[in-house]
């Protein structure tokens, strides 16, 4: 266990001891319906400073990010930047912790998949979490424009990897034609494939329903193994690959059911409807609605942690637990963290996320006063407040839907943040608004690339019944 695991353990032992002697009626772990308000170590007169790059500079209409982050196991950072525009595609990054320099991996997301974006509808995105396998780091792009005539004439979205040693891309083509990813991708190590969500964005396809696709990474073949749902435009943000080589998912058109499916290595797909917990809504009551994977991250070959829309709880499925198809027990409540978006990380045993000072404002990744916050795995673990997100020219962020972070407190983010008067104009991003005719209008905020090091607390002093006190250190 890392000294940064064991300070906290010790910081939790004391902790929990003094909320015993508080409140000696609860023990937890909770139930759904009588989960406690989080136990934030907050102090309202803290802020952390995030180094910030802009990125608007590269392109001017890149105008979003969600998703596609990563921390390689070269140390480096791979993470995309996105956009609405008619005529321009989507960017790949990577950034040097060490020389603190960004590279462009791909300048033009749609050349990288063989089409040209001044005459065929741009791959505008890259919305999918990013996986690494074998040297190569894989993801999946997605529709930039949602409007017609845009989302009948998309070719589809395409799954690309990308060499990490040369940088060389990898098309392996498109995953379901004219359709798009929303947004998720997985691989499987043992069986070397990688998964992807193939669903209608235009009515026009609408009765053909969402696909799951498989590619074989090795021979690049590609599988359609059939419908997962008759509807179009669904979100499928996360997806989980076991220690069999079952590959885990929900996705949103299944969120009233609550219902999970497993990707058999061969290919079968079985479906365990009501299986999810049910979440709990931003009040104290319980809501069947929302039950489907918002946020996640694998924390080992057979634990999965995860967030529900718009629920504050933080669970961890266990697939272990479901070998025999009763999933029954296969879910646990970690920890009740309050409204949380995409803009989560797992580094190390550590979850850091972004959140509003009120942690159930309902629009919480557009709030003005974004705190950095970490929690541990541990059942229960005490959140921590890392202060009110500035960065060294005093910007603050927009939405931060995009992290990555590693097992040293590292944490990196690419989103959008509101531009100073200071700022010239080619840090703002170009917006295209009124639909297919390509109207751009400057906004006051930019696309930027931001790094910081969580601090490491010196010292703590705990009162039950008054306010709570957090001295902290920066480490080298």
């Amino acid at each position: 266990m890392s000294a940064r695991s064991l300070w906290r353990v010790g910081l939790l032992v004391a902790l929990f001891t003094c909320l015993a002697l508080a409140a000696p009626g609860w023990a937890g772990p909770y139930d759904v319906d009588d989960a406690p308000s989080p136990a934030v170590i907050f102090n309202p007169d803290i802020t952390i400073t995030v180094n910030t790059i802009p990125l608007c500079p590269y392109k001017q209409k890149l105008d979003g990010t969600w998703q596609a982050h990563l921390v390689g196991s070269d140390g480096n950072v791979y993470f995309g930047s996105s956009t609405h525009a008619t005529d321009e595609s989507g960017m790949f990054f990577r950034f040097n912790p060490q020389s603190k320099a960004i590279t462009v991996l791909c300048n033009d997301i749609s050349t990288a998949c063989g089409e040209n974006d001044q005459t065929q509808v741009p791959q505008g995105k890259l919305h999918s979490p990013i996986y690494e396998h074998n040297g190569w780091v894989y993801t999946a792009t997605h529709l930039a424009n949602y409007n017609e005539p845009s989302a009948t004439n998309f070719t589809g979205s395409h799954a690309l990897g990308w060499n990490m040693t040369t940088g060389a891309v990898r098309d392996l083509g498109i995953i379901f034609p004219h359709f798009t990813c929303y947004s998720a991708v997985s691989v499987d190590p043992i069986n070397n494939y990688m998964y992807a969500v193939g669903t209608p964005w235009s009515s026009n396809y609408a009765a053909q329903g969402t696909h799951m696709v498989r590619f074989d990474l090795g021979s690049g073949a590609r599988t359609d193994l059939g419908v997962i749902s008759s509807s179009m435009q669904i979100a499928n943000f996360a997806q989980f690959v076991d220690s069999q080589g079952n590959m885990w998912f929900n996705h949103s058109a299944a969120a009233n059911s609550g219902s999970m499916y497993k990707v058999a290595p061969s290919g079968a797909i079985a479906t365990y409807a009501n299986a999810l917990p049910l979440r709990r809504n931003l009040t104290t009551n319980t809501n069947t609605g929302g039950r489907w994977w918002w946020w996640g991250a694998k924390v080992d070959a057979d634990r999965f942690v995860f967030t529900m829309q718009d629920c504050g709880g933080l669970w961890e499925f266990d697939a272990s637990k479901a070998r025999d198809g009763d999933l029954s027990d296969a879910f646990r409540q970690l920890n009740w963290i309050g409204r949380t978006g995409l803009g989560m990380a797992l580094g190390g045993d550590t979850i850091y996320y972004a959140q509003s000072a009120n942690v159930n404002w309902i629009t919480n990744e557009k709030a003005r006063d974004l705190h950095l916050r970490s929690v541990d795995l541990a059942l229960g673990s005490t959140v921590v407040d890392w202060g009110r997100i500035i960065d060294q020219d005093g910007r603050t962020p927009y939405r931060l839907p995009a992290m990555s972070a590693d097992a040293n407190g590292h944490v990196y983010f690419t989103g959008d943040w509101r531009c100073t008067a200071t700022d010239p104009a080619n840090y703002h991003t170009l917006r295209r608004y009124n639909g297919e005719t390509g109207e751009y209008t400057q906004i006051f905020r930019g696309e930027f690339f931001g790094y910081v090091t969580a601090p490491e607390p010196a010292a703590m002093s705990l009162l039950v019944l008054g306010a709570v006190t957090l001295l902290r250190r920066r480490r080298a």
